[in-house]
């Protein structure tokens, strides 16, 4: 299984989720894949002028290789 980094914006669980994994949220590396997309998108909107175009499964595998090298360069420190 892909190390995820955990939950990206934890909240302690209580009340009536106190036994839940509900609470667990969105995990760090699906955060930094969506980050990445955002910039990669950004970027690609001058390329498209160009011509320049991803598939979106493409874009996707390049969003989540960034987040994988973000969460190992994570571990390193």
């Amino acid at each position: 299984m892909k190390d995820t980094g955990g939950p990206a914006f934890p909240r302690p669980a209580s009340g009536q989720y106190a036994n839940s994994d509900d609470q667990k949220g969105l995990s760090l590396r699906d955060y930094f894949a969506g980050q990445a997309l955002i910039g990669l998108v950004m970027s690609m909107g001058a390329a498209a002028g160009m011509g320049f175009k991803l598939a979106p499964d493409v874009l996707a595998g390049h969003c989540y290789a960034v987040a994988d090298a973000m969460l190992n360069e994570r571990r390193k420190t």
